[in-house]
């Protein structure tokens, strides 16, 4: 049995486990070896898992972690602070690590043991000092006195002391120089590597204390923890710590983890790469909560508010943004960003009834987004306001929407507008219910019919991206009962991504090859996200001596290159990270580096990253090379496959697999193809390479992902706003002009996109829901060239219309020159015809007036009125002068005027030239305000222009200020006035704007020395004989200039609509009707239909009957072009007996227009046949004998009703008169009577 002796003594041992001699104590082992068994790492590995490497912190070193030869008899161990942890990917998957070990050696407690006195040793008992004489153990005992002792100890300890100060020194000095750990807040994330499901430990420091943090990947992306919370709260220390789980929604491949400071709006991100089976995601979806939203019925005063959700049911990320087709109709927020596996956007929708009239209405919800576009329809009712003896709060508008960018300034305040249309005066405060939230007001008692306005502030300072909500509420502060009192309106404020920095790629792998290469390098590119407004400063710093970076500081886009000096490195793996600094925040890139033996194969890519480009209908971008390198100097085997993220299976590789002996590289193509389903947007795919060695296993840094992204942009297509067109309008009117319209027009314009080349034909097309003509597009078709632009005018025809909703679609189409369709965009179209109560323009477009001499210009005069629904029944116009020139020239008379719908005042202008230089002109201005109730209506205010010349100089008025014609097909003439207004004689011209049509002329095209004072006349020549039904503007242009100077006057333009409408023509189905019946029974109705074959509205009456068996269902009656009339004939046939002639009856249908019509009504009425009774018993009837001249009278008498109970029959008795009649055939009602005959005697 072999026994283990002491190294120093040579005692014998209990056992191999002992690590110290029970006889002299010494240790067995060194002290570095000691040190070394208990400087480890532990590793804690889980069944069928890999370890892998965590996220090293951001000023982490990286040092030497496997071992370099596996052949020494005794294994070293570095010491790393990376810290390692599980991974659940296959173990197929990663490669072969050589992980440190650590036994745990316990010293078992045993009794102290007794040994004998030790006698003195010899020598030789210590084999190391077997070789040193034994004399020199032989010293004096006065050397190992205390005091020296003493002093040996105290030399040693200074030795040993400054020994070690100069190592602190040393290393100091190389740390500070090789190793500059980057400052500020810092993030880690482990484990860098995992695949989807996995949990994320996520650790920030140097955050502000106390402050929320926001959660976010890939640049603004909210991240939702395992509580559920995408913001989360510092400790006072500024630290962090969370934990996430990888969702599934996220994709393979790169991936950044960013901590935002609430208070700083600075941003710390760290990378992390998803690996693992990943297939493809879903498509993005947007889900709206509801199908439509009806808000019900309410009063003029009260705001109705509904909530709904939006949701991305797919993955990735929706754009959105929403506008609505009323101005009533109003939303908030109007655009934001939905993510997958995110809680719903909550979305309030409000209709605000103020200024409405009361009846029913209809818009829609248009929301547009870059999954899709979809329509929420939308009803309400209004009804009249009726408040008794007290105050009302009123609310514009329902709801406000305020849009800031993270970290940048407050948006601009908005106004709400608090309104009182009750009777007594109405006192109120406003509250908010968010600390972001402020409200303030000047004034906060509003009289009857008046109102006062509150400002709304929003504070962003410490809100992250995102959407945020909250309400003002208003609330009255008397006594009174107040009518809608509470009311809240509804706040968003949606914050934007701040500027960041982007690096692609975010982690970085790097092989190279034990002292075959000092420097190995490859490129990153740095760019802004699309929320900065100018490029980014940045600077770089590595946290580690190995990895530099080519360029220490720039600005955005840059394409630095990371280097790797290997110099001083042995064989294995390594980490290193540069921390990207910008005004805005940090990104740190995560490196690792393998240095393999020369006898070790080894994979390199080379790119890090790959791109394509297509056009949506185009072809397929051409394919890019990847290039495949075995550096080291063994053979490996390679697989590599392509996975598509989004969007269908359009990333692909020419070769899955092969072989790479030492030193021999490959060329791998990869392709994208452009699929018929992919739609302008950004896809994401990933190639995955693995590598093993000549037995099978894994490499280091396995596998190796290149990111790939395929932009696809717009094909070559129209590009047109897809905001809807708005029309409004009153009833009766011409025409009506929409938001920033001119000319009763609305203007769209059209571009190509960057993708065509060359011009395309384009077209526009107009349709109406209800079938109407309303809707004009002119001109409707052109040719576009690329990067120049297109207009058609959009109009609409309110004649023939009648108050309500109408909707339309204007449709541009485009074809290329091979006059296929490359696009086709609709606009919708939308029409209000209201009748509200509306201030009329004045009379004369401006006042000019000229002194002549010392005599003061003549007082002026011109009417203005009221038309629509007003709802008081009393408007109150108030005209005021207004001059630049003080004190006020001007003066109009009456004061005021109070007007009904439909009347008209007239207001007095007096200009005052006392005070006033001569040879001098001066411009001034009347105001016009007319109040409903106290609430301006609709036209109010207006402004009428006033001139005034006190000397030598002409004037060129011209009037109508403008004309709105209606006629029908043929001539017709039109006056226009021309007018000298000032005190010198002008020449002037008058024609037609450009464009003006060919059914259109002048008298005359000028005339020369229109004296001061004077007037002539032009007129405006209309032969519409051969022109379409339609709108037509042929505005008149007058221009002069002074007859004796030559000087420029002025110009007049004077807007003529003319609407050419066909004349109504009266037609029906027929002009005979024909009944039919036996006496005593009326025949059914019968009807004529009367239709409008022509234009317009046809009126007609119809004349009375000139029989009175014949009556009228009615006696008037109209028919549009599109509606048709019915006139009911009733037939009385009482006291009309059968006879073989029909009877004859007429009426007369007179139209408004063109000639009468008669209709001739026939009536056959025949005698009554009797019928037996089968009640009467089967004998022959009595037979009455009468003269030739006699005459029969059947006088009947009524049967009787029998007894209930009873079977017994009445028989009616008929007495025989004779008749001169020859033969006679009277019915017996009720009786079974045969005809009656005459029989001679």
């Amino acid at each position: 049995m072999n026994k283990t002796h002491c190294p120093h003594c040579d005692t014998p041992l209990p056992d191999k486990t002992s690590a110290y001699c029970a006889l002299c104590g010494e240790a067995f082992f060194s002290a570095t070896e000691v040190a070394d068994a208990h400087d480890i790492t532990e590793v804690v590995v889980r069944p069928g898992t890999t370890p892998v490497l965590r996220a090293a912190h951001a000023n982490a070193s990286a040092e030497l972690v496997d071992t370099p030869d596996p052949t020494e008899k005794r294994s070293r161990t570095y010491r790393s602070t990376v810290s390692v942890a599980t991974s659940t990917r296959d173990a197929d998957e990663a490669p072969k690590r050589h992980l440190t070990w650590q036994k745990v050696v316990e010293t078992p407690s045993r009794p102290m043991a007794v040994y004998p006195p030790r006698p003195p040793l010899p020598p030789q008992s210590l084999p190391v000092l077997r070789h040193l004489p034994y004399s020199w153990f032989a010293l004096p005992r006065t050397l190992f006195r205390p005091r020296s002792i003493f002093w040996i100890c105290l030399v040693l300890i200074v030795l040993v002391v400054g020994s070690g100060t100069l190592g602190m020194v040393e290393a100091f000095k190389h740390n500070s120089s090789a190793s500059n750990h980057p400052s500020g807040p810092m993030l880690q994330v482990a484990p860098a590597i995992a695949e989807a499901g996995a949990i994320l430990s996520i650790s920030g420091s140097g955050l502000s204390p106390l402050t929320q943090i926001g959660l976010f990947r890939d640049a603004a992306i909210p991240v939702y923890d395992t509580n559920n919370l995408s913001i989360l709260n510092s400790d006072t220390n500024g630290i962090v710590n969370d934990t996430v789980i990888i969702g599934s929604d996220w994709g393979g491949g790169p991936h950044t983890i960013i901590l935002e400071d609430a208070h700083t709006h600075h941003y710390i991100s760290t990378p992390i790469q998803v690996i693992g089976d990943i297939g493809p995601l879903r498509p993005a979806h947007l889900h709206i909560s509801e199908n439509q939203l009806d808000f019900g019925a309410g009063d003029q005063a009260t705001n109705t508010l509904k909530k709904i959700s939006l949701s991305n049911s797919g993955a990735g990320q929706i754009a959105w943004q929403a506008t609505t087709t009323q101005p009533w109709l109003m939303l908030s927020p109007q655009s934001g960003i939905l993510s997958a596996n995110a809680p719903p956007t909550d979305v309030m929708v409000a209709v605000n009834r103020a200024d409405l009239q009361a009846g029913d209405y209809a818009a829609q919800v248009n929301f547009s987004s870059s999954a899709g576009d979809s329509r929420l329809p939308i009803k309400m009712q209004v009804l009249p306001l009726q408040a008794g003896h007290e105050p009302v709060l009123q609310l514009t508008p329902a709801v406000l929407s305020f849009t800031g960018a993270d970290g940048g300034s407050n948006p601009d305040p908005q106004v709400i507008t608090v309104s009182n249309p009750g009777a007594l005066p109405l006192s109120w405060k406003a509250t908010t219910d968010a600390s972001w939230l402020s409200v303030s007001a000047n004034n906060t008692v509003v009289d009857p019919t008046g109102s006062s306005t509150a400002q709304v502030k929003v504070n962003t300072s410490s809100l992250l991206p995102g959407t945020y909500s909250a309400h003002v509420t208003f609330a009255s502060t008397g006594k009174a009962s107040v009518l809608h009192s509470p009311q809240s309106v509804y706040v968003s404020v949606t914050i934007t991504p701040n500027c960041s920095l982007q690096i692609s790629p975010g982690m970085l792998d790097m092989t190279t090859i034990y002292q075959q290469s000092t420097n190995i390098s490859k490129s990153i590119t740095l760019n802004q996200t699309q929320s900065c407004s100018e490029p980014v400063s940045w600077s770089a710093q590595s946290n580690t001596p190995w990895l530099s970076v080519s360029q220490a500081h720039g600005v955005t886009p840059a394409a630095p290159v990371v280097v790797a000096n290997t110099s001083s490195l042995n064989p294995g793996s390594y980490t290193g990270s540069i921390t990207f600094t910008s005004g805005h925040g940090t990104q740190v890139l995560l490196v690792s580096l393998s240095v393999n033996k020369p006898d070790r194969p080894a994979l390199n890519l080379g790119l890090s990253t790959l791109s394509f480009s297509a056009s949506a209908q185009g072809s397929s971008p051409p394919a890019q090379m990847l290039s495949l390198k075995n550096s080291g100097g063994a053979p490996l085997s390679w697989s590599a496959s392509a996975i598509s993220l989004a969007g269908g299976a359009w990333l692909s590789l020419n070769q899955s697999s092969g072989q790479l002996n030492a030193h021999q590289s490959t060329i791998l193509s990869v392709r994208a193809a452009l699929l018929n389903t992919l739609t302008p947007n950004t896809y994401t795919g990933l190639i995955r390479v693995f590598a093993r060695d000549a037995a099978g296993n894994l490499l280091s840094q396995n596998p190796q992902v290149i990111p790939v992204n395929l932009v696809v942009s717009p094909a070559c297509s129209l590009q047109v706003s897809s905001q809807p067109l708005t029309f409004y309008g009153l009833a009766g009117q011409a025409n009506t002009s929409g938001a920033n319209a001119v000319k009763s027009a609305n203007v769209v314009s059209m571009t190509t996109s960057s993708s065509c080349k060359s011009s395309l034909n384009w077209s526009a097309g107009v349709s109406t829901t209800d079938g109407g003509n309303w809707l004009h597009a002119t001109p409707r078709n052109g040719s576009l060239a690329p990067n120049k632009s297109a207009t058609t005018q959009v109009s609409v025809t309110l004649a023939g219309l009648k108050a309500g909703p109408y909707s339309g679609q204007l449709t541009l189409t485009a074809t290329d020159s091979s006059k296929k369709v490359v696009s086709t965009q609709s606009i919708d179209v939308y029409l209000t015809v209201q009748p509200p109560c509306t201030l009329q323009a004045p009379s004369l477009s401006s006042l000019d007036f000229s002194a002549l001499g010392s005599a003061e210009p003549a007082a002026q005069s011109f009417t203005i009125g009221v038309v629509g629904t007003c709802s008081s029944g009393a408007v109150k116009i108030i005209p005021t002068g207004v001059t630049a020139s003080s004190p006020s020239w001007l003066t109009v008379s009456p004061a005021n005027a109070v007007l009904k719908s439909g009347q008209s005042a007239t207001f007095t202008v007096t200009p005052h030239t006392a005070g006033l230089a001569k040879g001098s002109q001066y411009s001034g201005s009347i105001s016009l305000v007319a109040l409903d109730n106290g609430i301006a209506i609709v036209g109010s205010s207006q402004s009428l222009p006033v001139s005034l010349s006190l000397a030598g100089t002409p004037k060129l008025v011209a009037g109508p200020g403008s004309l709105n014609l209606s006629v029908s097909p043929g001539k017709a003439t039109q006056l226009i006035t021309i007018n000298n207004a000032g005190d010198a004689p002008l020449d002037w011209t008058a024609s037609l704007q450009m464009g003006a049509a060919s059914y259109f002329s002048l008298s005359t095209s000028g005339g020369k020395q229109l004296a001061a004072g004077s007037t002539t006349n032009v007129n405006l020549i209309m032969d519409t004989t051969t022109a379409p039904p339609g709108t037509y503007v042929p505005n008149v242009v007058i221009n002069a200039t002074n007859s004796l100077t030559g000087g420029n006057v002025g110009t007049v333009t004077i807007p003529v609509t003319v609407v050419v409408v066909v004349p109504p023509a009266m037609s029906v189905d027929t002009t005979n009707l024909s009944f039919s019946t036996v006496a005593g029974s009326n025949p059914a109705d019968q009807s004529v239909t009367i239709s409008n074959s022509g234009g317009g509205t046809l009126n007609w009456t119809a004349s009375a009957p000139d029989q009175p068996w014949l009556t009228l269902g009615s006696t008037s009656g109209l028919a549009n072009a599109s509606t048709t009339s019915t006139l009911v004939f009733k037939v009385n046939v009482s006291g009309l007996a059968g006879q073989p002639q029909p009877y004859t009856a007429s009426t007369t249908l007179t139209p408004s227009v063109g000639a009468p019509i008669t209709i001739t009504v026939n009536l056959a009425v025949a005698a009554v046949t009797p019928t037996a009774d089968p009640t009467q018993p089967a004998t022959p009837p009595p037979q009455a004998q009468v003269t030739p001249t006699a005459q029969v009278k059947i006088t009947p008498t009524p049967v009787s009703s029998p007894v209930a109970g009873t079977t017994s029959t009445a028989v009616t008795q008929v007495p025989v008169v004779a008749t001169t009649h020859p033969v006679a055939s009277p019915t017996v009602k009720g009786t079974a009577t045969p005809h009656s005959k005459p029989v001679s005697k």
